[in-house]
């Protein structure tokens, strides 16, 4: 497990820089270089996937991802709550008419894909400027989270995933990126564990979505179910919040 009293991050990463993170100009200009060469094949992977499954299925799929984009990060792995509405995306074109699980998987897609990019770039990334504060910011929490759930750091793989299906803010594909270094986990153990957790946090909370569907659609009309469901998820993902912070209080 790690030592919990060497994760608390600093504000002078120059003086203590505990995860080996560059700071911009502390480099050669070489090692630069390489993380720049690096990010883009990376970039380029990536580009080819959604390219191929552009070419396989069409506007419907660039449809799908554009939900990872506007929703997901409103109401997280509960997204597929949009799709007990039929007609909220089939006025755009009729062949939109998505099903939860299919939301779903976009859900652990976009984490995947995140992952990716991330687990081999972070270091690139916390040199840029306004993105990395950003990260510092997820990075503290992350050690805060890592603090009241020390099973988390001792079951390192199995946590990282357990991280990811939480739906707490800050434990998406992001934070789960910047937890897999505080555990020591290598780039390809924490995509792998990362896209599991996204893809079994997706599907679990479809699952949910699906059984609150067959219990109130037929009762009231779906976009009134949306709507009050939408409502209901963000409460409780305010509550856990919540939560969070009276333990993270609490532990300090």
């Amino acid at each position: 497990m790690p030592d919990l009293a060497n994760l608390v991050p600093v504000n002078n990463r120059k003086a203590n820089n505990r995860m080996n993170i560059p700071i911009t100009g502390s480099r050669s200009n070489g090692r630069l270089s390489q993380r720049l060469i690096k990010a883009l094949v990376v970039i380029s992977v990536l580009a080819i996937f959604f390219v191929a499954c552009t070419l396989i299925f069409g506007k419907r799929f660039l449809a799908l991802y554009m939900v990872n984009f506007t929703i997901v990060p409103i109401l997280g792995k509960f997204a597929p709550i949009v799709a007990l509405d039929p007609g909220l995306f089939t006025w755009l074109d009729p062949s939109f008419d998505f099903s939860p699980w299919e939301i779903g998987a976009i859900v652990g897609l976009g984490d995947m894909c995140m992952a990716f990019l991330l687990t081999h770039n972070l270091d690139l990334a916390y040199s840029i400027p306004k993105l990395g504060p950003v990260l510092e910011t997820i990075e503290k929490k992350s050690v805060e989270i890592l603090k009241i759930q020390p099973w988390i750091g001792r079951m390192t793989f199995i946590g990282m995933v357990a991280f990811v299906v939480f739906p707490l803010s800050g434990t998406g594909a992001i934070g789960g990126s910047i937890f897999s270094r505080l555990l020591g986990l290598s780039p390809w153990r924490a995509f792998l564990a990362i896209s599991l957790g996204g893809f079994i946090g997706g599907f679990a909370f479809t699952g949910l979505v699906v059984i609150f569907g067959k219990l109130v659609i037929g009762f009231i009309d779906p976009g009134v179910a949306v709507a009050g469901g939408s409502v209901l998820i963000l409460a409780i993902i305010w509550i856990l919040n919540k939560r969070y912070r009276q333990a993270v209080d609490a532990k300090n």
